[in-house]
């Protein structure tokens, strides 16, 4: 998956793919100027973990626990989505206009930055998506083949 988007293996469906990686980098930049935000996201999170605590029993057996799911995109809503430019998300209104389908948009949006902040603290910038993109899908590769 990774490793033959990061290839050039791609469809032309990818493009879109590309366009919500370089945008959520981009907020990442963003992010990283606002670090009373780093910290409200932080807090967050550290509280949905703590709520959901109390509801582990009742966890489905596949997947996330819709409360999570909820509070996690309600973290991006109060924190993330504030930040210019904001990631605009392409799809079928009646799909997208489902509170669920929502949520779980949101909330995999918090992901992806967090992904993007974790790479930026290991080094990673922006243009080595561009020039090192072999090297990274030699890498993916590698790990995913054990």
């Amino acid at each position: 998956m990774l490793s033959t988007k990061l290839a050039g293996k791609t469809e032309p469906a990818d493009v879109e793919l590309v366009r919500y990686v370089i945008a959520l980098v981009h907020l990442e930049g963003s992010l990283r100027r606002h670090p009373t935000m780093l910290d409200d996201i932080r807090q967050g999170i550290d509280t949905a973990r703590a709520q959901m605590k109390f509801f582990e029993a009742d966890a489905p057996a596949e997947g996330v626990h819709p409360l999570l799911v909820e509070k996690l995109a309600q973290v991006y809503s109060q924190t993330i989505s504030t930040l210019t430019p904001r990631i605009m998300v392409n799809g079928e209104h009646g799909h997208l206009s489902n509170p669920v389908i929502a949520a779980k948009v949101r909330a995999a949006l918090l992901a992806g930055i967090r992904s993007a902040v974790l790479w930026r603290q290991l080094g990673g910038r922006r243009w080595q998506l561009l020039f090192q993109r072999g090297k990274i899908a030699h890498t993916a590769a590698a790990l995913l083949s054990g």
